[in-house]
């Protein structure tokens, strides 16, 4: 493994000093930046939605990886590593989204980037973990009873889809644009108390819908709802693993189908930046009904142009699940 990252480091340096032999020092991603505003790398869509909501018109956020990209094989290009050169913070999700994430920084010459990594505070779990398998045992929320997944990492990394990590998260970047712009601290903070109240008040409303609910079972597309689940007391079936790319064989469709049957499920989940035809076919099976259920790692076009925001495909997420549980 060590071996591998140092070559991966040495990749990335070779491809950052040819980009500034063929194109000079200064790149594209940040030529729109006010010169008064925090250049900001943002890993993921979350994460750039959390610094644009902390910043506000005192930050310009590039958001690095495209949505419907796998963050976990997405590599930089010559490009984003001048993107890095010229960054004030760079802001990444952590608890192994980011593969790539430290080799870039031991690879690049700005000594003066401020990183964050949003999860360090976060109570981390397994993959697996709030997942039910064909063999699981009566108690499907123990996460110490589960298969787990551990090709992408020792954790599942979807930590913003509970309100309260998202919290923790949005504290960690108001941190870092205070450390990076002590000026302006009050605006950044006064920014963060408000998005902190917003996600207390859509923890509530979570817990006061789910906690009335009888059925806890929920079948989606793939393992990214376990701390959703840890939160409020449902269980994941998913169809896929912690990676959205890896294809379910006819075993594990054949496993689906009977949960499905044998926790009463009506309606299997599919994502919005996906494709819907596995859920359909377990749908047309079982006779359930399909449905988004948002993991919000990034957004449609419609979604973008709708001005929809983590906030907003939460509270999506909520309707949708009180609708397949009751």
């Amino acid at each position: 493994m060590r071996k591998s990252k140092s070559i991966f480091s040495l990749a990335l340096s070779v491809l950052m000093l040819l980009s500034m032999l063929s194109t000079g020092c200064s790149g594209p991603a940040f030529s729109n930046a006010g010169s008064d505003q925090l250049k900001v790398i943002a890993s993921i869509y979350p994460m750039a939605d959390f610094a644009k909501k902390i910043g506000g018109e005192l930050v310009y956020v590039v958001q690095l990886i495209p949505s419907g990209f796998e963050p976990h094989t997405w590599e930089p290009s010559t490009l984003d590593m001048k993107t890095f050169e010229e960054a004030d913070v760079f802001i990444y999700n952590g608890a192994g989204m980011e593969m790539w994430a430290d080799p870039v920084l031991s690879s690049i010459r700005n000594g003066e980037i401020i990183s964050v990594n949003t999860s360090d505070a976060v109570e981390l779990i397994e993959p697996g973990a709030y997942s039910v398998t064909e063999d699981a045992h009566e108690d499907e929320s123990d996460p110490d009873e589960h298969d787990s997944d551990h090709d992408h990492g020792a954790y599942d990394p979807h930590v913003w889809l509970d309100p309260m990590n998202a919290k923790l998260q949005m504290e960690a970047i108001c941190e870092a644009f205070c450390r990076a712009d002590p000026e302006h601290e009050d605006y950044y903070r006064e920014n963060y108390t408000a998005f902190a109240a917003e996600a207390d008040t859509l923890d509530k409303e979570y817990r006061d819908a789910l906690g009335e609910q009888e059925s806890q079972y929920i079948v989606v597309s793939h393992e990214a709802f376990g701390y959703l689940c840890k939160a409020y007391g449902l269980v994941q079936i998913p169809i896929r693993g912690i990676s959205a790319d890896a294809e379910p064989d006819a075993a594990r469709m054949r496993e689906i189908i009977e949960m499905t049957e044998k926790y009463k499920v009506r309606v299997v989940f599919f994502e919005a930046l996906g494709s819907p035809k596995v859920a359909e076919a377990i749908a047309v099976e079982t006779g359930c009904e399909t449905l988004p259920l948002h993991p919000i790692g990034g957004l449609t076009e419609e979604q973008s142009k709708a001005g929809e925001d983590y906030f907003s495909l939460m509270r999506s997420n909520l309707e949708a699940l009180v609708y397949a549980l009751s």
